[in-house]
């Protein structure tokens, strides 16, 4: 059974300025109650996670920033095409584009 809310962190614990996507998701794997909630981690995002976006009434996307104008960012996502040669480092807006063209239905709630 698929829970509603998706947090999805994505980084390299190998390189420690890139990893606070999945320690986020430790964080909250050791804290919280996990009943409606599913943790999905990996090292970016790739074409096959807009599958990973079905039946969910909340997707949370996690990673490391050096843009940020504070401690941190949240932004409600837009389904974006992905200007990029490749789809082995995609965006999150770019997930979101490929679960609305291959599923032919719009997300409603995901947050970067």
């Amino acid at each position: 059974m698929v829970k509603p809310v998706l947090l999805f962190g994505y980084g390299n614990l190998s390189r420690g300025d890139d990893a606070l996507g999945p320690l986020l998701l430790e964080y909250v794997e050791n804290r919280c109650d996990l009943e409606e909630i599913e943790i999905l981690s990996d090292f970016q995002l790739q074409i096959e996670h807009a599958l990973d976006l079905e039946n969910r009434s909340l997707v949370l996307f996690v990673d490391a920033s050096i843009s940020c104008a504070g401690a941190y960012d949240f932004t409600q996502l837009e389904p974006a095409r992905d200007k990029s040669y490749t789809t082995h480092a995609m965006s999150p807006a770019a997930v979101l584009d490929v679960y609305q063209s291959i599923k032919n239905k719009r997300r409603r709630r995901a947050f970067f």
